[in-house]
Order: structure tokens, then sequence, then C-alpha cells
């Protein structure tokens, strides 16, 4: 199922907000990481720009930043055209455009980051809806070459601007046309979305595998470090996209632990399972006393405590009561399986792919 990122609510809201800073008056520098998501051009079409009209230039041919923006504007450079900055900010023949330049080429940085400034400094004179607005995209490695933020210039990351919310809607819209039932649909969701944070395109990824792979994803994840590098590198900052800001931390991800931290991978795995496992084993348990009451004396005396109701009894204890009782074959494995996984988790370890994925815990 094709799904446009840009419509999930962390991403759009990014989209807006740089529209919102155009329209307000500023020109915006937007700083990229490797394996950034793809299409921000086309999402900032589609946002409303009150009155202002859209153009693009491209930042990496030999023309000047002011020949590239007169000819997304106006078809070509006029004979009379701008030489300089301030004056090109006073050329009414722009007002009222918002100029994107998608990237620009590594050998014209430092041509457009100086005219950005100046163009920052000159704009200030005119006023904000008859502004010219400029749009400029930078990629990782031209993250240290980025113009300084100034009144009417502000240079914005992609950094905490999409998370496991959006990762989670973005898991849960791909599996809806998937075959499989909805608890593993929705075991899927919950594991990829914890895994792949703000990576919607391991999302992407994972929701393409099968459910196996999800449960136990430490090889597929280092295969997904290798394919980036990472595997190569001992420090990774954020340009990298191994790193990144949510809710105000540095997080790390999940395919970076893969090859640099198992433990801590094997945690975020156990965090995803544990959040929706936990109740399922819960409702199981409450699902099979109907069948147990008759080979439960009560009240239940025990090392934590006396019991008056079956209900009250947790799946471990249940199979600890039920010891030699003449309970069917099938439903003492089940209990089995569940007080495994129970106690798996409650001793913050992750489940096997062949535990998480039986019946008993998710049929």
């Amino acid at each position: 199922m094709a799904v446009d990122l840009w419509r999930l609510p962390g991403p759009h809201t990014f989209v807006q907000t740089v529209a919102n800073r155009v329209i307000s008056g500023s020109n915006v520098v937007i700083l990229w990481p490797a394996n950034a998501p793809q299409g921000f051009d086309d999402a900032l079409r589609t946002v409303e720009l009150c009155g202002r009209y859209y153009c693009e230039t491209r930042a990496n041919d030999d023309r000047t930043p002011i020949d590239s923006i007169y000819t997304a504007v106006l078809g070509s450079v006029p004979v009379d055209a701008a030489t300089t900055a301030r004056s090109l900010a006073q050329d009414e023949r722009l007002r009222g455009a918002l100029v994107h330049a998608p990237r620009v080429c590594d050998t014209n940085t430092g041509l457009w980051r100086r005219f950005l400034q100046d163009y920052a400094e000159a704009v200030r004179s005119v006023d904000v809806g008859e502004r010219m607005g400029i749009i400029l995209e930078m990629a990782s490695g031209q993250v240290p070459f980025a113009p300084t933020p100034d009144v009417t210039l502000d240079v914005m990351k992609w950094d905490d601007c999409a998370d496991e919310c959006d990762a989670y809607i973005l898991a849960t819209l791909i599996l809806r046309g998937k075959t499989t039932s909805p608890k593993k649909r929705a075991f899927v969701a919950e594991v990829v979305s914890r895994l792949a944070l703000w990576d919607l395109e391991l999302v992407e990824a994972m929701c393409g595998v099968d459910e196996a792979t999800v449960a136990a994803p430490q090889e597929f994840l280092r295969t997904w470090a290798c394919k980036r590098g990472w595997d190569t590198c001992a420090e990774l900052g954020w340009e990298s996209g191994a790193v990144y800001g949510m809710d105000g931390n540095r997080v790390l991800h999940s395919a970076y632990l893969a090859v640099r931290d198992a433990e801590a991978l094997d945690r975020r795995v156990w965090s995803a399972q544990a959040g929706i496992y936990l109740p399922w084993i819960e409702e199981r348990r409450v699902q099979l006393l109907p069948r147990l009451q008759a080979f439960v004396s009560l009240p239940v005396e025990l090392d934590d405590g006396k019991f008056e109701r079956l209900q009250d009894l947790s799946i471990g204890q249940l199979a600890f009561v039920l010891r030699g009782a003449g309970i069917d074959a099938r439903t003492r494995r089940t209990i089995e399986r569940l007080r495994e996984a129970r106690n798996l988790l409650a001793h913050l370890q992750p489940l096997s792919a062949w535990l998480a994925l039986h019946e008993d815990l998710i049929g």
C-alpha cells in the first residue's frame, strides 16, 4: 500500500512550519541528515501558502543564486536584473514568490550561504507581505557550512520531527491490506514502530518482511546498519542519520544498536513486546479460568498469601496450583507457555520468535 509519508502528523507539521515561516516573512534553510525522507518538494506544493506562488529552482548548476532565482520566477534573467542581494530584495517583479531550491551542490554551498545571509539582511526593509521568500535545502555533508540564523533567516533541522506515533500510523496503514490476523498485525505494528522510531524508511522495510524477522530483528537490523555504513564508524552524529532528537533526548537508531550495543537493542525489543504481550497474557489467563475452576479448591494458600478468588491468581500461581491436576494436555501446555512468556518479560528478556508467534499467545 502506497502511503504519503508527508501526510503523517510529524512530517506534515514540519512542512507547514516551514511554509508558515516564509509566510511570516522569513527565509528558511533546511538541514537534512543522511537517509532523510524524500518528497519534501512535493509536500511543500500541497500546503497553504497564503497567496504566495511556488517556484522551484536548482542550486546545483553554474548559475549564481540571483540568476537561478530570476529564472525560476520569471523564466529567464532580465536585462535589468539585480546584481546584489539588496537590489534583488527591492525588485517588485519577484514580490510574493516562494523560491524553493531543493538541494544545493557542494561547490555552491558557500555561494548560497553568503547570498542568503546578505538577502536576509536586505529583505528586512520590505513589507512582510511583499517579500520574496527562499527555502534552501542542504544535505548532511553541508551542515557545517549552514548559514547563521538571523531575524529573517531560519535554519531548521530534520530533528525531533517524526516520532514513534508517526511510525505506528505508517505501519498500521501499510499492514491494513495484509491477510494476517488482527493480533499479528498489531504485534508487527507495535514492534516495528518501537524499533524504527523516526526512521520511516525502516518502517516500510520491516513491514515487508515475515513476522519471525520482526519478532527477532537483530540480524535484519545489523544488515540495515551495514548498508548505511554504520558498522565501520565508532561514533556517529545526527548528520549520519544514526542519532535523532526525540522529546529533548538524543536517541540512537536501532540498527546502530544492532552493531554497537546488542543488549540495548534487546531491551528495546523487550519494551515493544512487553507493551503488547503482557495485556494479552492476562486476557488469555482470564479466558482460561472457567475451564480451571473445577480443578482448584478455594481458598488457596501460597507463600505470598491467601487467595479467596480464582481470578486473583497470576498465571504462574495457576501453573503451580494445577500441578498434578487432571486438566487436559492442551490446556496445560497453554498455561505453561503463558507462564514462560510472562516470566521472561518480567525479567526484562525478549521472547524468542517461536514463542512470540505461538498461537497460545497470538492466535
